[in-house]
């Protein structure tokens, strides 16, 4: 449902939550304490929780110095100074004010997580050197299976959403001395590193969870030699997570109000702004592709001044009040635009942002803090901006941010996870098989294509062919072979490991001009008992290779797992791989879809690259610009990222041919990039005419309408075509160079054999060199 003027019908920002009661249990005496959030707890022990949690902070050994170790090396988003504390303060008091208001508490006071026995909520603490690190959760400290890491759950559900927003400690006196607001994208635990101040002598932590509160966690007593003199509160309200403007963050913080808001206020549709004025956001379209919307702007007194919604700062729950969102919304209710607001903003609360193709009306929402939401007058759009896209204005940091175990759901690891399903799903779609099980090498005697994986110290490499590893005659190097001829194309695009869960810890794509053999390395993460090898063959699929054992002594307390979706072989405008890229999907489309041929973009025009030419000098090739509905909105293609090969779902590449059918421009995308795939580049002097296509990794290839330039349609600066297939700036560490000397060996007898054309039995040797070759003789 959407509102229409004078309505009070709340959008659709995903599904609203239903009615029910709160998630709170009386304890005796009738006092009501937190509903302790549902989860595995760790096997039994002879010693009693709170036992085990301080024997394992004081191990001298094991893996907690190095967990706490990799966290002192990250930086935490910068500290803003006395403005910034003051807004720290302000949050504190939100969140204190929300334990009444929202949890129906009679005080302040957060719930003790040792006294109700909680250890998915409780932060606990630890120093190193002069900084403090917070992490929520036992299993965050332990590493034990069973232990609890409170998870961090993004959704547009309001049912769903769930996680820990703010991290904070406070000193002796009761200061913040460090905070830090987190995403729901962030990956679990929930963490916060901050420099301790001179005069701190104990620190206590806390959190706060959307759905279940204030928790006061651990307290730890502070030498003077642990503090800096020159450090102050370290206040970081912005949420690391996404990069700044990630449009996917905002669905889900309209999700979490609307969960708030109904919390709170027990209604799930926005007051209507006309029955207060103060409250109502208005919107004005500007004529030029942009619109503001501004809290209190109709409130007019009969002297002609406006008395505006405040926004006023206080570290008392009963004083902070603020407007702390807007957002807009078309005409199908979907979101267009959102802004973030701290109470330290000036009033009046204002959000001005541009207007999206395809969006007819616009309906503006705000949120205050005290009161909920509200909304204002539908509005008409007449002006809009061709390439705006839907706007997140999340204060969000860029910073990495302290982390003490690794997390499956880190951002760049889950684009790894996407590229296996995809391969996945090629190796039963393309190759035929019934499964998306890989070849296993070693059971149908395969080693051109086995990786083979080694360790060396606390690093694996992976390299695929035994004569990668032996350096022994005979035995096989899997090629690398780049060729504009869609037969002859052929290389290892893939190779990654996995651990003994069966996750992605290491992941490369390679680009077919990288020399054979094809390798990966990459630091072990901490916890990994198991590395397993596989790799994939543009030509022949998937195969699983060799499974080697890890001591603890070879991984690193590094949490990440390594994911370089990136393919290196030259340069960032190394062009000579963009035609063989093609080519390659030209082969693929073959094998795949039996076609030889793309299909017609209008007969599809979801898939149809439409090119936009600008006339100075550059073009955008856009996915499904052409997708116009009946009530004028859009219909991109999807980029679906997901590890389920049967949903993954991108537009993979697009690029434009000329006149004589030469590749003149071309991107790769990722399923995580953003839709509609979108492409600009500038057009090479001598270009009459362009073709674009695109590649759908399910649907196959499209190709859009021929297009006629007109003078000064290309730039005569311009004489490289654009290639832009993600690669990587260097290249990874080389395998024989530095793990194992073997390979490099085998590569140079296999050039001796393959380019210098002689029989590898008479030529099996380096050859004998006498005075007559002086200057290739080694001394």
């Amino acid at each position: 449902a959407r509102p229409t003027p004078g309505s009070t019908t709340a959008p659709r920002i995903g599904p609203r939550p239903p009615g029910g009661p709160r998630d709170l249990l009386l304890g005796a005496g009738g006092r009501r304490r937190p509903e302790l959030p549902l989860g595995a707890r760790a096997a039994s022990s002879p010693r009693s929780k709170k036992q085990r949690e301080k024997m394992l902070w004081r191990l001298a050994g094991g893996p907690l110095p190095l967990l706490a170790a990799a966290a002192v090396v990250l930086l935490l988003c910068a500290a803003r100074g006395a403005a910034a504390s003051e807004e720290c303060e302000a949050w504190r008091a939100e969140l204190r004010r929300r334990q009444i208001n929202e949890r129906g508490e009679v005080t302040v006071d957060p719930y003790d997580s040792d006294a109700i026995g909680e250890t998915k909520h409780k932060p606990y603490l630890r120093i190193e050197g002069t900084t403090a690190i917070v992490v929520v959760g036992l299993g965050a400290v332990t590493g034990v299976e069973g232990d609890l890491i409170h998870p961090m759950t993004d959704s547009e559900d309001a049912n769903t959403v769930h996680w820990i927003d703010t991290v904070w400690a406070e000193d002796q006196s009761g200061r913040v001395i460090g905070m830090r607001r987190l995403s729901p994208l962030e990956p679990a635990p929930a963490t916060l590193a901050f420099p301790i101040p001179y005069g701190t002598t104990t620190i206590t932590a806390y959190e706060h969870c959307n759905k279940h509160g204030l928790y006061l966690g651990q307290t730890v007593a502070v030498d003077v030699v642990q503090t800096e003199a020159s450090a102050g509160p370290s206040c970081d309200l912005a949420a690391c997570g996404a990069a700044a403007g990630n449009a996917s963050m905002c669905p889900v913080q309209v999700a979490e109000y609307w969960r708030l808001y109904e919390r709170e206020f027990s209604s799930t549709t926005a007051v209507d702004g006309n029955t207060n004025l103060k409250h109502k956001p208005s919107l004005t379209v500007h004529g030029d592709g942009t619109a503001t919307v501004q809290v209190g702007h109709e409130n007019v007194a009969l002297d002609g001044s406006i008395t505006y919604h405040p926004m006023s700062p206080s570290d008392d729950p009963a004083v902070v009040h603020w407007i702390s969102h807007i957002f807009a919304t078309d005409e199908a209710g979907n979101l267009v635009a959102m802004c973030e607001l701290l109470p330290t903003d000036p009033a009046p609360a204002s959000c001005t942002f541009e207007v999206p193709q395809g969006v007819q009306k616009l309906i503006p929402y705000e949120f205050c803090n005290k009161h909920g939401f509200y909304v204002g007058d539908e509005v008409a759009v007449t002006e809009t901006n061709l390439m705006a896209p839907r706007s997140c204005h999340k204060r969000e940091c860029s910073e990495a941010q302290p982390s003490l175990l690794s997390a499956d759901g880190d951002e760049a690891t889950k684009v790894c996870t996407y590229w296996r399903a995809e391969l996945q799903r090629r190796q039963i779609v393309e190759r035929g098989e019934a499964t998306e099980a890989p070849y296993d090498s070693d059971l149908i005697g395969e080693t051109k294509h086995k990786p083979y994986v080694r360790i060396q110290g606390t690093t694996a490499v992976v390299v695929v062919g035994l004569g990668a590893v032996t350096g022994v005659e005979g035995d096989l190097i899997h090629p690398m072979t780049d060729s504009e001829d869609s037969n002859t194309v052929h290389w290892i695009d893939t190779v990654w490991a996995e651990d003994q869960n069966g996750r992605v810890i290491g992941m490369r794509r390679l680009s077919p001009l990288e020399p054979a053999p094809a390798m990966l390395s990459f630091p072990i993460p901490y916890g990994t008992t198991a590395i397993t090898g596989y790799e994939h063959c543009n030509k022949h699929g998937l195969y699983k290779g060799q499974t080697v054992v890890v001591a603890p002594a070879q991984t690193v307390s590094s949490p990440q797992p390594s994911c370089d979706i990136a393919t290196c072989g030259g340069g960032a405008a190394n062009v000579s791989v963009c035609p063989v890229t093609v080519a390659e999907y030209w082969r693929l489309y073959e094998r795949e879809f039996t076609e030889t041929a793309a299909v017609d973009g209008n007969t599809n025009l979801k898939h149809k690259p439409s090119v936009i030419v600008h006339g100075n000098g550059s073009v955008t090739v856009q996915v499904g610009h052409e997708n116009v509905q009946t009530d004028g909105s859009i219909t991109y293609h999807p980029m679906s990222a997901s590890d389920d090969k049967d949903i993954v779902h991108w537009i993979n590449s697009i690029w434009v041919a000329d006149q004589t059918g030469s590749i003149i421009a071309m991107r790769e995308f990722l399923p995580t990039d953003p839709s509609p795939a979108t492409f600009t580049f500038d057009v090479p002097a001598g270009t009459t005419k362009l073709t674009a296509f695109e590649y759908c990794n399910k649907h196959g290839l499209f190709a859009g309408d021929e297009i006629t330039l007109s003078a000064g349609d290309a730039d005569a600066s311009v004489t490289e075509p654009t290639c832009d297939v993600d690669e990587c700036p260097q290249e990874t560490v080389d395998f024989a160079r530095e793990v194992d000397c073997l390979a490099f060996i085998a590569e140079a007898k296999r050039r001796q054999i393959e380019f210098n054309a002689y029989s590898p039995t008479v030529y099996s040797v380096p050859y004998t060199l006498g005075t007559d070759n002086e200057k290739h003789s080694p001394y």
